[in-house]
């Protein structure tokens, strides 16, 4: 599968392969082939926020599109 990962700035640039990583962990778990997936990585820098770290992404599994996403403390 090709993942294609972007993200806001301020972000360090060893984010994006760790979320290959586990994007590549996750199809290996799935049954059906991811074709492809598109995820962006945003950090709010609101100190207030309690989940500023959020992960969405768009993936074409077997030709069914899927949308996930994630907040966090942080983004590993």
């Amino acid at each position: 599968a090709q993942f294609t990962v972007t993200s806001s700035p301020g972000i360090p640039p060893q984010m994006a392969d760790y979320a290959v990583e586990k994007l590549g962990h996750l199809a290996q778990h799935e049954r059906s082939p991811i074709l492809f997936g598109e995820v962006k990585l945003t950090l709010e820098p609101n100190p207030a926020r309690e989940r500023p770290a959020k992960a969405e992404g768009v993936f074409d599994v077997n030709g069914v599109p899927v949308r996930a996403h994630v907040a966090a403390h942080d983004l590993t």
